[in-house]
């Protein structure tokens, strides 16, 4: 490599005319220091390859620190995850209250996905000013999909209310102590059970001992899940929201409580017309109960 050498600076001379001129007495020269970088051969080519591969190394460790932890991983709350990847999307801040984050626990399942188990235990939901605080729905562009489920249990929850509507199931066992309670589903001989045993291309996950403003279970289209579980879920805010669902069986423990405090006459606890079971158990207890 060629020699690296200051350049030299001269200030021109001020020329009158061609008789008279008057020469710079100042020399920047004087007052600039003297250097040279010499580098050549092996050694040359070993530190530009030094160089370069410290400067990548650096590169790439900042992009990985900026990156990763900003990409929540299930089930870190405030994300929606299109299971069976793990690999969340933060969600926008809530509708409700734009001005706070969003803490929502999200599951958003593809057409045709496949989840052989989906737990949520021992959890702690509520947030005021939202309305639910566990929901199972249709996305938006969804307007025929169900979520289908082989086992659906819900074991010592409890929330301020529960509504189920647009559901079929074969066995339909409720039980608990409710602040008053409308059970209209209707009977239908012709429901089928439904068995989902094949676990070939499935994934089991299991959101647990986590503290969230709120569950969605969204599916964008048809979609199974062998065992959807919610086990010892409370929620001090908001109610279920249970809809477009076909299962062979739905069972609610008599650990489960639901209501608001306004009395055994008025129902926190409903299950609509549009809910058709084969079999049904109804156990639950009205009682004056205030969750809160």
């Amino acid at each position: 490599m060629p020699s690296l050498r200051r350049p030299g600076f001269r200030l021109p001379g001020l020329r009158m005319n061609s008789a008279v001129r008057v020469k710079s007495s100042f020399n920047l020269n004087r007052y600039v220091p003297k250097f040279a970088l010499r580098l050549g051969g092996t050694k040359a080519v070993f530190g530009s390859l030094a160089l370069v591969g410290v400067a990548f190394a650096a590169a790439m460790f900042l992009v990985i620190e900026k990156t990763t932890d900003n990409i929540p991983m299930w089930p870190e709350a405030g994300a929606a995850y299109a299971l069976p990847s793990e690999v969340g999307l933060p969600l926008p801040p809530e509708d409700e209250i734009p001005a706070d984050a969003n803490h929502t626990l999200q599951v958003t399942l593809a057409a045709d996905a496949r989840i052989s188990e989906l737990t949520f235990k021992d959890m702690d939901l509520g947030k005021a000013g939202l309305t639910d605080c566990v929901s199972i729905e249709r996305d938006s562009g969804n307007s025929s999909g169900y979520l289908w489920v082989d086992e659906f249990v819900i074991n010592n929850v409890s929330a301020p209310s529960f509504d189920m509507a647009n559901v079929e199931v074969a066995t339909l066992a409720l039980a608990g102590s409710v602040d008053g309670h409308t059970n209209s589903s209707t009977l239908n001989s012709t429901i089928s059970e439904i068995t989902i045993l094949s676990t070939r291309g499935s994934g089991k996950f299991v959101a647990e001992s986590g503290a969230v403003d709120r569950i969605v279970v969204m599916f964008l289209a048809d979609a199974n899940i062998s065992t959807l579980t919610f086990d010892n879920v409370k929620c001090s805010v908001g109610g279920w929201d249970i809809d477009h669902v076909k299962a062979g069986s739905i069972s609610q423990d008599a650990t489960s409580r639901f209501g608001d405090g306004d009395g055994i006459n008025v129902a926190d606890y409903v299950v609509n017309q549009t809910v058709s079971y084969r079999t049904s158990t109804d156990s639950l207890v009205d009682t004056p109960i205030n969750v809160r």
